[in-house]
């Protein structure tokens, strides 16, 4: 069947080419691959496997970014541990720990809107959740993402708090990545307090 639709060459072979045949068996698409120059990469074969159930009106759902499975079209559950340097407004300042988890929905390219629940061990303890906006941009193939997060909210307490995040992430697979980020975090408890931090972090995609 694949020679009849692509040729043969000297040898009897089939000849590499791409065929898209519709259900009515109309030809929609062929190119024969004769050289290195004719080759069809992987994203245009599938642009053209797109235009072929829009022909047949099956037009992919245009909701949101999810029409795949790359990483950037992924729900994330973030998990970041860091340290670094805690000073509240009244007292001595010294070292502190923060851990984050944070869940974040695609909600565009460069758009993730999401969730926070954070702690702090150090001159001021607290914990907290709160609102988040994740601003990304993709490199790599969409492998890697650096982004910029802010995200404000309350501690257990009902003190406000409100912080932000310099992250870069990579892809280890598609549904698995590593995570190294800077951050700074302000608490309004008693006289206020303020956090520098660094640290790494894993995020699970799905």
């Amino acid at each position: 069947m694949s020679k009849a639709y692509v040729g043969i060459d000297k040898f009897s072979n089939a000849i590499p080419g791409v065929v898209v045949i519709l259900p009515n068996k109309r030809m929609f698409f062929r190119q024969i691959g004769d050289g290195k120059a004719d080759r069809i990469l992987a994203p245009q074969l599938l642009a053209i496997l797109d235009r072929a159930l829009i022909k047949l009106g099956k037009t992919p759902p245009k909701v949101g970014l999810r029409r795949g499975y790359g990483p950037s079209e992924r729900t994330q559950l973030t998990v970041d541990l860091a340290a670094g340097y805690a000073k509240p407004d009244a007292d001595d300042g010294g070292f502190a720990g923060t851990a984050t988890l944070g869940l974040f929905y695609p909600l565009a390219r460069h758009v993730m809107p999401g969730v926070q629940v954070h702690g702090m061990l150090g001159p001021t303890d607290a914990a907290g959740a709160s609102l988040a906006l994740k601003l990304r941009r993709s490199f790599f193939g969409d492998l890697g993402e650096l982004s910029l997060t802010g995200d404000a909210g309350v501690t257990t307490g009902t003190d406000l708090t409100a912080g932000g995040q310099l992250a870069a992430q990579f892809a280890i697979t598609g549904g698995f990545a590593v995570r190294l980020h800077l951050g700074a975090r302000y608490l309004a408890i008693d006289d206020g307090a303020v956090a520098a931090t660094a640290g790494l972090g894993v995020a699970f995609l799905f």
